[in-house]
């Protein structure tokens, strides 16, 4: 089984040969149950800041699957192998949810189009992705002091779930790719915010 670091290497070397930049990369240990949880912004390699299309890539690791990672699940570490264990039925089922994030601000002029906004979105992950696990797409709405409503950001997420179990490399090209063209398809919009 792959460790937590392992993963971690193999997905950010991806990052790098599908020309995306990693920033904001977080490793967060949660100190009582020794979860862990990986984090990082990635936007296009020739854009440079202020990065205002950008996706989030993550993915928790409990502290089961660690243990599981660095002694195995075989029980004669565990017990005799004379006394028998429901173990011996069950195969190492070991996975993670990966999770992408698109994070999308609005240009002004283009707040209150909310119809126009979410089936241009649609048509660029419909024209991008081969599958259907399209993003799930939620809106923040801001309220002026006139009590006026604009769509001010967007957020679109999708998950994957990731086999672990095995001692082979992950492949997150296809993944990662896929984020690239996403992630160009939206800068291409008309109503999405420029950097100066």
């Amino acid at each position: 089984m792959l460790t937590y670091e392992q993963i971690v290497n193999q997905l950010m070397t991806a990052l790098i040969s599908n020309e995306l930049k990693a920033h904001n990369v977080k490793n967060k240990l949660e100190i009582s149950s020794l979860d862990k949880e990986f984090s990082c912004t990635c936007v296009l390699g020739k854009n440079k800041a202020p990065h205002l299309v950008r996706a989030k890539l993550s993915f928790e690791w409990d502290s089961h699957l660690t243990a599981t990672s660095v002694y195995g699940s075989d029980c004669s570490f565990y017990h005799d192998d004379s006394i028998e264990c429901m173990h011996d039925e069950v195969e190492a089922n070991a996975s993670i949810e990966f999770g992408i994030a698109y994070n999308i601000a609005i240009a002004k002029g283009y707040e209150n189009e909310s119809q126009k906004i979410y089936s241009e979105l649609m048509k660029v992950f419909k024209g991008i992705m081969e599958h259907e696990n399209f993003p799930n797409i939620t809106w923040e709405v801001t309220v002026n002091n006139e009590g006026m409503t604009f769509v001010s950001s967007i957020n679109a997420t999708q998950y994957w779930e990731i086999d672990v179990a095995n001692t082979q490399i992950i492949s997150f090209d296809g993944i990662l790719e896929e984020v690239y063209h996403i992630l160009q398809g939206i800068e291409e919009l008309p109503f999405i915010e420029k950097g100066e």
